[in-house]
Protein backbone atom coordinates (compact mmCIF):
# COMPACT_ATOMS: atom_id res chain seq x y z
CA UNK A 1 0.00 0.00 0.00
CA UNK A 2 1.58 3.11 -1.16
CA UNK A 3 2.45 6.09 1.85
CA UNK A 4 0.84 9.69 2.25
CA UNK A 5 3.07 11.97 4.63
CA UNK A 6 2.05 14.73 5.97
CA UNK A 7 5.26 17.00 5.78
CA UNK A 8 8.74 16.34 4.27
CA UNK A 9 11.67 14.76 6.35
CA UNK A 10 12.12 16.16 9.92
CA UNK A 11 15.79 16.97 11.13
CA UNK A 12 15.66 13.52 12.48
CA UNK A 13 15.15 11.98 9.56
CA UNK A 14 11.47 11.32 9.82
CA UNK A 15 8.31 11.63 7.71
CA UNK A 16 5.00 11.76 9.54
CA UNK A 17 2.33 10.47 7.72
CA UNK A 18 -0.48 11.60 6.85
CA UNK A 19 -3.53 9.70 8.01
CA UNK A 20 -1.32 10.59 11.93
CA UNK A 21 -1.02 13.98 10.99
CA UNK A 22 -5.04 14.48 9.96
CA UNK A 23 -6.08 12.19 12.76
CA UNK A 24 -3.37 14.31 16.18
CA UNK A 25 -4.90 17.66 14.26
CA UNK A 26 -8.89 16.76 14.15
CA UNK A 27 -8.25 15.49 18.00
CA UNK A 28 -6.59 18.80 18.98
CA UNK A 29 -9.00 20.88 17.24
CA UNK A 30 -11.97 19.49 19.30
CA UNK A 31 -9.78 19.64 22.44
CA UNK A 32 -9.69 23.38 21.64
CA UNK A 33 -12.62 24.56 20.79
CA UNK A 34 -14.57 23.95 24.29
CA UNK A 35 -15.52 27.31 24.31
CA UNK A 36 -17.04 27.85 20.86
CA UNK A 37 -19.32 24.57 21.37
CA UNK A 38 -18.82 23.85 17.95
CA UNK A 39 -16.15 20.52 18.39
CA UNK A 40 -17.38 18.29 16.09
CA UNK A 41 -17.04 20.68 13.13
CA UNK A 42 -13.96 21.54 14.70
CA UNK A 43 -13.14 17.84 14.72
CA UNK A 44 -14.06 17.06 10.84
CA UNK A 45 -12.21 20.26 9.83
CA UNK A 46 -8.89 19.29 11.87
CA UNK A 47 -9.45 15.73 10.00
CA UNK A 48 -10.07 16.85 6.22
CA UNK A 49 -7.68 19.81 6.17
CA UNK A 50 -5.11 18.36 4.45
CA UNK A 51 -7.18 15.63 2.11
CA UNK A 52 -5.52 17.36 -0.92
CA UNK A 53 -2.12 15.39 -0.14
CA UNK A 54 -3.59 12.12 -0.78
CA UNK A 55 -2.54 11.96 -4.60
CA UNK A 56 -1.68 9.00 -7.07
Amino acid sequence: MKQFYAHSINSQGQRHRLSDHLKEVATLSKKYDNKLSARDRAYWAGLWHDLGKYSR
